[in-house]
């Protein structure tokens, strides 16, 4: 219960924090390709980033997942 892989009522907060962050920078380009938003109210950079959603979302989730686990289960 208190190793490196270790959770909190069957979550782990690391991969979740992880997971909501990773998906925050996609979420606008998604928006605008869905047309839930206006393509002029999202910024450029956010709807040319949504093309490499796949790499920015795994390079994201996979720093963040790091960086969590070792403020949260210092082993």
């Amino acid at each position: 219960p208190q190793g490196e892989y270790a959770y909190k009522n069957g979550w782990s907060l690391a991969a979740l924090g992880a997971l909501v962050l990773a998906i925050r920078p996609n979420l606008p380009g998604f928006l605008v390709t869905v047309k839930w938003l206006p393509a002029g109210s999202v910024p450029a950079f956010f709807v040319a980033a949504y093309d490499y959603a796949w790499f920015l979302g795994f390079t994201v989730a996979f720093a963040v997942y790091l960086g969590l686990r070792r403020i949260l289960n210092p082993v």
